[in-house]
């Protein structure tokens, strides 16, 4: 059975150069911390709040952030694999990954082990990342940016993407319902006609 922690607020001392495994965190505060050499495996972020935390060397393998605030987050300095970012609370988000002891040039960053599905994403930006297969279910997509992206046979159904931007993306098959196909073209100034 999984360790479950319930209502506590983290110091960046409690987590810094630790390794956590199958906790399930419940309504835990993580707030304004510097998460260094940090090690998150199979573990569950249920309502939680990462508000203003930075990440410096933090890994996330097989966690899940079901309403969790993860607003206003910059991922590039930290690891992130296998992880179901749905239902979470990641709005202006910086979703990229930084070449290691380069804090300004960028690398793949693979993420098509990860599920968006019913994520609030607005303002977020994705950056060079692999989000072939991922799926974006019903996700809230205003005003994200995905630059040099690959999407291919990404689910954007039933997603909000009223002001969403795709710059220098490889998109191929890739999935929209019938509204998403409409926002895209309203995006880019056209009009439906009914004729």
């Amino acid at each position: 059975m999984k360790n479950v922690i319930f209502k506590k607020t983290f110091s960046s001392k409690e987590l810094s150069g630790k390794s956590f495994e199958e906790i399930t965190f419940k309504d835990c505060h993580f707030r304004n911390l510097n998460f260094e050499f940090v090690n998150f495996e199979k573990c569950s972020f249920e309502y939680s709040d990462f508000s203003g935390s930075m990440f410096k060397v933090t890994s996330f393998s097989e966690c899940k952030f079901p309403n969790s605030k993860l607003s206003n987050l910059d991922f590039g300095d930290s690891f992130i694999v296998k992880c179901d970012f749905s239902k979470a609370i990641m709005v202006n988000c910086m979703i990229h990954k930084l070449k290691e002891g380069n804090a300004k040039q960028r690398k793949k960053l693979d993420l098509t082990s990860c599920k968006f599905e019913e994520t609030a994403l607005a303002g977020t930006v994705f950056a060079l990342c692999k989000l072939d297969g991922v799926s974006f279910l019903l996700a809230d997509l205003e005003r994200t940016v995905f630059d040099a992206c690959s999407l291919e046979k990404t689910n954007f159904s039933h997603a909000n993407l009223a002001g969403l931007t795709f710059e220098n993306c490889s998109i191929e098959n890739t999935y929209l319902s019938a509204e998403g196909f409409i926002q895209l073209g309203e995006n880019k100034g056209f009009t439906l006609s009914i004729d």
